[in-house]
């Protein structure tokens, strides 16, 4: 079996790539994907935007820096996570640092546990810590996928119906 990776956004397996973000859709328990619907002509020019938001350039006032990975087995594609390198106040109420996606094929595998694993391990290289996660109530994959990452529940909106996570990496 290949070993799996976490890859900060390339140029490389874009057709690979290309097809899980189609699968995806456009939004699911709160990740959303800006991909959804592109030809694959214009998706080479979204994975340049996510490499340069990854630097901070083109980050709109309203956004953050987030560098974009993907799990990998070896050029198979089985999950993105977005780690943003600060937060603004729309992250504090809904996204947090650290958004995750797992294909639904290969999901109850284990690989949510992970890829949020290794994007906490790329949290510590920027100094982020502690670490907000956020996910919806009714989420109880993610909500144990955060607990046993050492996510501890801060709080429950159940306005919002979403869970705020910290977890501390000190």
């Amino acid at each position: 079996m290949k070993k799996l990776t976490l890859q900060e956004a390339t140029l490389r397996n874009l057709d690979a790539l290309y097809k899980m973000h189609f699968e995806m859709g456009d939004e699911e328990n709160g990740f959303t994907n800006p991909a959804f619907g592109i030809s694959r002509d214009d998706f080479d020019q979204y994975i340049d935007e996510l490499i340069d938001c990854s630097r901070g350039i083109g980050v709109s006032p309203d956004s953050v820096p987030q560098t974009t990975f993907w799990l990998m087995r070896g050029a198979y594609p089985i999950g993105i996570s977005r780690l943003r390198h600060t937060l603004n106040e729309s992250l504090r109420t809904a996204g947090g640092h650290i958004g995750y996606y797992i294909r639904p094929c290969e999901r109850k595998k284990g690989y949510g546990h992970l890829i949020l694993s290794l994007t906490l391990d790329r949290a510590d290289l920027l100094s982020i810590n502690p670490v907000l996660l956020t996910c919806d109530s009714d989420n109880t994959g993610s909500r144990r996928i955060i607990q046993n990452n050492g996510g501890l529940l801060e709080r429950e909106d159940h306005l919002m119906q979403f869970c705020y996570y910290w977890i501390d990496r000190s």
